[in-house]
């Protein structure tokens, strides 16, 4: 039986992480997906680099701990962390410089990293991923009500995003019900991304 097409999302304020359906003697389960080697987090950074083309995804970029590296090696560029102190803020809707005369959309950013997860568990399980699980906080932002709902609105609207610009998906196109994205609160969401000491490499 084919493995269901979605995964589980940790988008973290400094690291994040995603788990897939796995079966194994035990039943059903939910697993980590190495995103840096054998690393089951990653830390939530991008690296946009001064220099170098242009794709279709924008400005060249590094991710987790490469965007790390890239920072402390001094390459020309901005470096980007804790994007989800972001959401909710009035912040996403502008532009930021991100050196060499270039600058991105906040929200963008944001989209960019979710982008970077979904293609390293696609890759890990060789098949498109149609559905996404998203772990939100109980409160994005404590005793704010308003701002609390707008993250979780600005958390769900870069997941589409990023679910709706699939290869196989013509520019434009309408929403389908098979790119499907659920929020879930922190603690709903916990079982499904089994608990594991982190690596001895995580930055602290």
């Amino acid at each position: 039986m084919a493995a269901p097409s979605f995964c589980a999302i940790d988008f973290g304020t400094s690291n994040s992480a995603v788990a897939l359906p796995q079966r194994d003697g035990r039943g059903e389960g939910m697993a980590l997906v190495p995103l840096e080697g054998a690393a089951l987090t990653m830390p939530t950074a991008v690296f946009y680099f001064a220099e170098g083309a242009h794709d279709v995804d924008g400005p060249p970029r590094a991710f987790g701990r490469a965007a790390l590296r890239a920072y402390v090696d001094g390459h020309d560029g901005r470096l980007m962390r804790s994007m989800k102190s972001i959401l909710g803020s009035d912040l996403l809707d502008q532009h930021t410089d991100v050196g060499g005369g270039r600058s991105a959309k906040y929200a963008d950013v944001v989209a960019g990293y979710m982008k970077r997860l979904k293609r390293v568990a696609e890759a890990h399980q060789g098949r498109a991923l149609t559905h996404a699980v998203l772990g939100r906080p109980v409160f994005f932002v404590d005793e704010d009500p308003a701002r609390d709902a707008q993250a979780q609105v600005a958390l769900e609207a870069a997941a589409h995003a990023v679910w709706r610009l699939r290869g196989q998906v013509l520019p434009f196109a309408p929403p389908t019900t098979t790119d499907r994205v659920d929020c879930l609160h922190g603690p709903s969401i916990a079982h499904r991304i089994p608990r594991r000491r982190l690596p001895p490499d995580l930055p602290r």
